[in-house]
């Protein structure tokens, strides 16, 4: 799926079959869950202006137009050593 934000252009520049994004859901056996069947579409990641450490993942489904959940992750930026 392309982002929530994506344009026709940004379709048309990068087809779906070459998308490098994705993502899935597991089941506690690790066995692939159609994000369809929980009502879930697709998922927006962005750091906090505020507090770069802080990733913000808001889980969003197209179905109902909904908003599913919105989870903090405290996420440093890591340096690479010197």
């Amino acid at each position: 799926n392309h982002s929530f934000y994506s344009t026709y252009a940004d379709f048309i520049a990068a087809p779906s079959a070459g998308n490098p994004y994705f993502s899935f859901l597991l089941n506690e056996k690790n066995e692939w869950i159609d994000s369809h069947d929980v009502g879930i579409d697709g998922i927006l990641l962005y750091r906090d202006e505020a507090d770069t450490s802080m990733v913000h993942a808001f889980i969003l489904s197209f179905e109902r137009h909904s908003f599913v959940g919105h989870i903090v992750l405290d996420i440093p930026i890591m340096t690479p050593p010197q």
